[in-house]
């Protein structure tokens, strides 16, 4: 089944399906690609999207969102310098995993460690959790000092597999005050949700000129901005506002992931498919994340901050699409290829023994 332009019943602009709707194995569309046709639901009914160019002249009018390619992805893992050394190809800082969780850990740091860093540091909580991603890991540095104090950390991760209990607010609040990039995940994303401290430190930081990134599916965007999402009726719409409103970049999970600034600069996903819809998926995309923010950061590359987040999520796509190549996905299969999407993106194509443990 092939749609011309966009699937009858699907609105080009946000994805929405208020009836029947045409099913396309591909659409073929004109000038340039529709919004509706990249993000949920409408990317669902849109299969596989060719873009036809018949000349149209769009002048200075600004797109409404972007698509990163692998081109653009290049600049954001770049090879390292002859004198390069760990700490001036970034250091990835991690506050991540529990009791409850301890996995979580375990696959972050394993993400961050192939996302073109120097070194991950690891936010010692005593719970057992260190030491066992450095029993997996014995180059992940550990420190139970505060992240602020941590001076090397370039980037903070921060709530990968904390339950997102009120006892997790003082380490969401800690990672909060590095002046560096912070990624916050699952369980901090709880405590945004319910601490006005927490949403006032957000604030604070975007005055002061620091890029964090909040990272919600859709159960998550809904417990920070109750009935948004359903009211605005356009996922791209609705990243939009929310980080308006929280001052952070908002990365919206789904298909079709959509990435937006505070300035309404907006990027949204086309690499990730539905392999990455396992348990612990988010988990290495926070690792992928934070490696990438570290490694901008140190550069003092990070004019672009929400390029460099869109740049994350397509290696997260990437090492999902080269997992799926040999079987079924697993979260760690992900982060076993981390390092192969890196390969991609500065060459072209990923080695042959699809990444390594």
């Amino acid at each position: 089944i092939v749609a011309v332009d966009v699937p009858s019943g699907v609105d080009a602009d946000t994805g929405a399906v208020q009836g029947p709707a045409v099913d396309a194995d591909v659409t073929v569309t004109f000038g340039a690609a529709k919004a509706g046709l990249l993000v949920a639901p409408g990317r669902i009914h849109a299969g596989t999207v060719q873009i036809v160019d018949i000349g149209l002249d769009f002048g200075d009018d600004a797109p409404v969102a972007r698509i990163i390619e692998p081109v653009d992805v290049d600049r954001w893992v770049p090879e390292p310098a002859e004198d390069a050394y760990k700490y001036s190809r970034g250091v990835a800082g991690l506050a991540v995993g529990s009791s409850e969780y301890r996995g979580a850990a375990l696959l972050a740091a394993a993400a961050a460690r192939h996302s073109d860093v120097g070194m991950v540091r690891l936010l010692d909580r005593r719970d057992g959790v260190a030491e066992l991603v450095v029993s997996h890991y014995p180059d992940v540095v550990v420190d139970g000092t505060s992240p602020a104090e941590q001076v090397r950390a370039t980037a903070w991760g921060c709530g990968s597999g904390f339950p997102g209990a009120e006892s997790d607010e003082p380490t969401v609040l800690a990672t909060l005050a590095a002046a560096v990039p912070v990624v916050l995940d699952a369980g901090a994303l709880s405590v945004v949700a319910a601490s006005a401290d927490v949403r006032e430190r957000l604030h604070d930081r975007f005055h002061a000129g620091l890029v964090t990134v909040l990272t919600p599916h859709d159960g998550e965007f809904e417990r920070m901005l109750p009935g948004l999402l359903a009211r605005v009726g356009d996922r791209r719409q609705a990243a939009v506002d929310a980080a308006r409103e929280l001052q952070c970049i908002v990365l919206l999970k789904g298909a079709g992931t959509v990435v937006a600034g505070p300035a309404g600069e907006v990027w949204i996903d086309i690499e990730g498919t539905a392999d990455l819809g396992v348990a612990g998926s988010g988990d290495v995309l926070t690792g992928i994340l934070t490696g990438v923010l570290a490694g901008a950061h140190a550069r003092g590359d990070l004019d672009h901050p929400e390029e460099a987040v869109a740049a994350a999520v397509w290696l997260h796509g990437c090492a999902g699409r080269l997992a799926a190549a040999h079987a079924p996905v697993t979260a760690p299969d992900i982060a076993m290829r981390v390092g192969a999407a890196v390969h991609a993106a500065r060459f072209g194509i990923a080695p042959n023994d699809g990444g390594t443990a």
